[in-house]
């Protein structure tokens, strides 16, 4: 149902119903974009606003958005997601993609594109089915002057590396090369197996490519080769 309210001469407000019946409390507005859509027989972008109790029993009252077509697959070079895009008020046309929901190749996504996020206080359920508090992190402006400035997240990323030292021997290092990051912020190496507790590590030559890991031999010197595990955590911004 239709109902049209008019000021003078104009039309000011249309109002769209889901049911034409006054005082019936159950009504579902039905949006498509077209009638039949080809061979996808009706099952093409829409929305649904509807408040009624399906025949299980459950309510419905809420917004429910279709997108895609049933005889289309989603995939990088079609347009087939939920978009929200804002005018910027330049006079000129001028607009800027503020999210997107789609599907890639690399699967289903969210991108959000706007210069601040707030973000609830919330937990994220893992693959284990616990719930964790996201992390955030925040670089001081003395650590951005030696190693770049935080623009954007930050990856903790864990690997590990050995370095052997050979009899005679009391410390040694060797390098680690690394790609795809804007800043490395902060290294942590740890010597990791059995033996570990007689091995000092320490980290320098630090750059957005690698760094180097010195280790020592805490007694003294080494009576026989042995080779040590390194474990590393890398703070980075890709």
């Amino acid at each position: 149902m239709v109902i049209l309210l008019m000021d003078g001469s104009r039309w000011i407000q249309t109002f769209l119903f889901g049911t034409n019946i006054h005082d019936r409390d159950d009504g579902r507005l039905f949006l498509n974009s077209t009638k039949k859509g080809g061979t996808a027989n009706g099952l093409i972008p829409s929305a649904v606003i509807q408040n009624f109790t399906d025949s299980n029993g459950i309510p419905w009252s809420g917004v429910v958005v279709q997108t895609g077509r049933d005889n289309r697959t989603p995939a990088a070079d079609r347009r087939f997601g939920f978009e929200v895009w804002q005018y910027q008020g330049t006079s000129d046309g001028s607009n800027k993609q503020m999210m997107k929901i789609d599907k890639s190749s690399e699967g289903s996504y969210v991108g959000m594109y706007t210069d601040l996020a707030y973000l609830p206080k919330a937990k994220i359920r893992g693959d284990n089915g616990n719930l964790f508090w996201a992390s955030m992190i925040d670089i001081d402006p003395d650590i951005e002057a030696i190693h770049g400035v935080q623009n954007g997240p930050n990856v903790f990323y864990v690997d590990q590396m050995t370095i052997t030292m050979n009899s005679g021997e009391n410390q040694f290092f060797r390098d680690y090369s690394f790609t795809g990051a804007e800043n490395i912020f902060h290294v942590i190496a740890v010597p990791y197996n059995s033996n570990a507790v007689s091995f000092h590590t320490a980290v320098y030559s630090q750059s957005s490519t690698g760094f180097r890991v010195w280790m020592k031999y805490i007694p003294g010197t080494l009576g026989q080769n042995v080779t040590i595990t390194v474990r590393l955590l890398i703070i980075f911004e890709p």
